[in-house]
């Protein structure tokens, strides 16, 4: 879960990344990635969290899916 690649980042980092061309079909492996225990705060190398990640790429259906699955744990 808590995994990370090359560039320090986690699975959730992936499903955001990809969100940002397919938000529906990416919803489900980023609600289930959370509800799961994924750390919505950890850090890529960079220093990003995937809050700012999406915040970066203007991405305001990811950061509504994360708040919603964040009032929901």
């Amino acid at each position: 879960m808590e995994a990370t690649g090359q560039q320090g980042e986690t699975p959730l980092f992936d499903a955001i990344r990809s969100t940002i061309k397919k938000v529906e079909n990416n919803r489900a492996a980023i609600t289930l990635l959370i509800t799961a225990g994924a750390n919505i705060n950890q850090p890529n190398r960079k220093g990003q969290t995937v809050w700012q990640v999406a915040q970066r790429v203007r991405s305001i259906a990811v950061a509504e899916i994360l708040k919603s699955v964040e009032q929901k744990t």
